[in-house]
């Protein structure tokens, strides 16, 4: 790989440095995968908003970095289709080392990448990118932005733009866009807007995807009851509860889930084999699978499953999870949750019966778990599946219809293990 080299070039009496980098390795079709070269220039002359902007109002999942001092905005700011110049109250802070993550709603072709950067003076206003990566449908990650920093000292107002010199596209199948922020200025820079130029790509199958935040200042809100394949379920298989520290396995699937209260999760852990397993009423249709941790502490509540398998009726099973997952939010926030489903809305699975969520080695030997959820719907005219159905009866016993009893009076036989002066009848009566 060749190093980057440097010219300026003049575009309407405009002066523009171009940074040109190092070609990236080409992969396999049908990936077209390059790396691009910046353009610089200041957008002191105000802001337009690009067409086919792919990034308007979504929000990075996972990211880190956010540094919201001086009265600076979120995250929402960095893509709200605005661009307000040396008004540090209408940037994002992000701090050294930042990492945005943005998953696409299709396959999506990418153009361009425009960074926007500005503060209230100089000393912020620097565009500092260590890396752009995109990951495609096809799993490959790839650079398709080298590292580069860039700052209009004249008017603090420090654009920078990504793309192909010969106007090809930088990516045709990206699913997700990582920004990787390099060192900023005097810890923390801020930034404007950040846009992605492109368009969906038609006919690329979408790929099991989780995406992972913090649910303590959203709260939980519990999918609809129609919509929950295991809502009041208890696992028909399991192991790793601490049943010193928790209640039972149903606070797993009882509907609510409240911020670090100990008595309302799951504690599992004290062995790498941690599962539970859930048979569904009837072969099934799964869209998405949640996951909500929480603890009252600072390492309690690190969610982490290590993958989801389904059966199938014919006793058939599958992974339906890509990888692996590990989502915390430092202590204080902490109440990590994990999502998966497809890229493009289709069903992870089409004809389960049952769901497995294997969870792997914890965190300091046990984490607490809120609730979990599996989102789908029974496949119409697929198979019911017999389940127990377990209550009290102390209030006096109805028996069931004579013509419907197909036990009623009968003795068992063979039958062994009667103890005490009842016979086998009694049970049948």
């Amino acid at each position: 790989m060749t190093p980057f080299y440097q010219e300026t070039i003049h575009e309407q009496d405009n002066p523009i440095r171009i940074v040109h980098c190092a070609l990236c390795i080409i992969f396999a079709a049908p990936s077209a995968l390059a790396t691009g070269t910046w353009y610089d220039s200041s957008w002191s002359g105000g802001f337009t908003p690009a067409d086919n902007n792919i990034l308007l109002y979504r929000t990075p999942d996972p990211a880190t970095g956010l540094d919201q001092r001086e009265g600076t905005l979120g995250y929402g700011g960095l893509t709200d289709g605005e661009g307000v110049k040396n008004n540090k109250a209408k940037t994002t802070a992000l701090a050294d080392n930042a990492s945005l993550t943005y998953t696409l709603a299709k396959a999506t072709a990418i153009d361009e990448v425009r960074i926007y950067s500005t503060w209230g003076g100089n000393a912020r206003s620097f565009v500092s990118i260590a890396s752009i990566q995109i990951v495609t449908y096809g799993g490959e990650t790839n650079t398709i932005g080298d590292a580069h920093r860039y700052i209009d000292y004249a008017s603090s107002c420090s654009f920078s733009t990504l793309k192909m010199a010969d106007g090809s596209p930088l990516c045709e199948d990206a699913y997700l866009i990582i920004f990787n922020f390099g060192t900023q200025d005097y810890g923390y820079n801020g930034y404007a807007e950040l846009e992605v130029v492109g368009h969906a790509v038609e006919g690329v199958a979408g790929i099991p995807h989780w995406s992972t935040g913090s649910w303590k200042d959203s709260g939980f809100t519990a999918a609809p009851a129609e919509d929950n394949l295991i809502l009041g379920k208890d696992p028909s298989q399991a192991s790793g509860w601490i049943t010193s520290v928790s209640p039972s396995y149903w606070t797993l699937t009882d509907g609510n889930a409240v911020t670090n209260i100990l008595s309302e999760t799951t504690c599992l852990g004290n062995n790498d084999s941690i599962f539970v397993t859930y048979t569904l009423d009837a072969e099934s249709v799964i869209d998405e699978v949640r996951i909500y941790s929480t603890a009252n502490n600072g390492y309690r509540d690190e969610l982490r499953v290590a993958s989801i398998m389904v059966e199938t009726l014919d006793g058939a099973t599958s992974t339906i999870s890509p990888a692996a997952v590990s989502s915390y939010d430092a202590w204080p926030r902490g109440c990590p949750y994990a999502v998966l489903k497809m890229t493009d809305g289709s069903p992870l699975c089409t004809n389960a019966v049952r769901i497995t969520i294997n969870f792997g080695p914890q965190k300091s030997g046990y984490v607490h778990y809120s609730e979990l959820e599996v989102l789908g719907h029974a496949v119409e005219g697929g198979m019911r599946m017999p389940g127990w159905v377990t209550s009290s009866w102390k209030e006096g016993f109805t028996p069931a219809p004579a013509t419907t009893n197909l036990i009623l009076g009968k003795t068992p036989s063979p039958a062994s293990g009667i103890t005490g002066n009842k016979q086998y009848s009694a049970m049948t009566d």
